[in-house]
C-alpha cells in the first residue's frame, strides 16, 4: 500500500468511525493497465485504462452496509462513509456479524511479475 492509499484508507476509517460505525474493512484500488492486440504484426487495437475507487463494508451493532466510490476527494469519502453506515442501519441484523480480522501471519508470496514487463516500451 502507498502512502496516498494509506493517507484515504485512514482518513475513511475516520469518518466511518465518526457515523458510529463499530468496524469497518476498506478497499482501495488504485491500478493503470495498458492492453495491446497485435494481428498480422501490426497494432489492431490499443487501450490504456486507470482504475481509482475505495469501497468500505461497515458493522452498526448487528448490521451490515457497504458502499463503493471512484471520487476520492473529502466530500466523497464522507458520502461513502455516511452511506455505508445509512446501508447497515437499513439491513437486517445478521447473528454472526463480522469483519475478518488481520491475518496473523503475511500470505504467502507468489511469484507472478516479471520486471521485464516494465522494460518494454509502447512502440
Amino acid at each position: 500500500m502507498n502512502s496516498m492509499d494509506r493517507r484515504i484508507a485512514e482518513q475513511i476509517l475516520s469518518l466511518a468511525a465518526s457515523f458510529t460505525a463499530t468496524a469497518a474493512e476498506i478497499y482501495i484500488r488504485n491500478s493503470s493497465s495498458t492492453t495491446i492486440e497485435v494481428k498480422d504484426q501490426k497494432v489492431d487495437s490499443f487501450e490504456r485504462a486507470r482504475d481509482i475507487g475505495a469501497g468500505l463494508r461497515v458493522l452498526v451493532g448487528d448490521r451490515m452496509g457497504f458502499a463503493f466510490t471512484t471520487d476520492l476527494s473529502p466530500d466523497s469519502l464522507r458520502v461513502l462513509a455516511g452511506s455505508a453506515v445509512t446501508n447497515a442501519r437499513n439491513t437486517a441484523s445478521d447473528p454472526f456479524p463480522g469483519i475478518p480480522e488481520i491475518p496473523p501471519a503475511p500470505y504467502q508470496s507468489v511469484s507472478i511479475f516479471d520486471p521485464a514487463v516494465i522494460g518494454l516500451s509502447e512502440e
